[in-house]
């Protein structure tokens, strides 16, 4: 009976993962992301920095993308933070970091789970954000920045 009960829990979690199609995850030591939009039928994400700027300039980012179609590129679309962090000196500041703090030419990604790393080809400037197109070798990968 109980092996039963496990069995299908298993089989139903399944289900559900495969449902959801393109998956953005940041629930992991160091990643930091905030998700704008994540689009299966373009295989699109539009993010920024994640982060609290109180605790560090916020314009790194790091997270997993899974539920990827590996015959499509991901396009992956940053924008500039909108968090705004304490002046150097401790006072108030009023805007964000420039956009320009958070866009590398390249990313950064990993498809074998961080074990090796490489640039992804330049990215384009479209107005205040910066565009990677990137060719899956698998159905997940890492990106990277900072």
């Amino acid at each position: 009976m109980l092996r039963s009960f496990i069995v299908c829990i298993f089989t139903v979690t399944a289900v559900v993962s495969t449902a959801h199609g393109l998956t953005v995850e940041s629930d992991f030591e160091g990643a930091s992301v905030r998700v704008i939009e994540a689009r299966d039928d373009t295989q699109t994400i539009r993010f920024m920095p994640g982060g609290d700027p109180r605790r560090g300039w916020p314009c790194w980012w790091f997270f997993r993308v899974s539920g990827l179609d590996a015959a499509r590129p991901l396009t992956s679309e940053l924008e500039g933070s909108d968090g705004i962090p304490p002046q150097a000196n401790g006072g108030p500041n009023t805007k964000p970091l420039a956009p320009v703090w958070a866009m590398p030419q390249r990313a950064t990604v990993s498809f074998d789970g961080g074990r090796e790393w490489r640039h992804t080809e330049p990215g384009r400037r479209d107005g205040a954000r910066m565009i990677y197109q990137i060719k899956p070798q698998g159905a997940s990968l890492l990106v990277a920045w900072g």
